[in-house]
């Protein structure tokens, strides 16, 4: 219950982030490219990607088993790519 807990502070400060990124944009048009803007977006992307790595973790998508459970059911054909 603890590491639930965690995924879902990462990504409640992923949006924190986000929404100060809005902010300082909505009141300097044109710090688009600033650093003190893009460190918002940085900090944003770097948590929701540890937040996404965390949620593989905890559903167990980085084991073996799923993936041979799982991995021979991934063609391209069963994915729509290929007649």
């Amino acid at each position: 219950m603890a590491y639930a807990r965690l995924i879902e502070k990462a990504g409640q400060l992923a949006n924190s982030f986000i929404k100060r990124q809005n902010a300082l944009l909505s009141k300097h048009q044109t710090w688009s490219q600033d650093v003190r803007v893009v460190v918002f977006s940085r900090s944003a992307h770097s948590l929701q990607s540890t937040q996404l790595g965390m949620i593989f973790y905890e559903q167990g998508v980085i084991q073996t088993q799923f993936w041979q459970q799982v991995g021979p059911q991934l063609t391209l054909q069963n994915a729509g790519y290929l007649p």
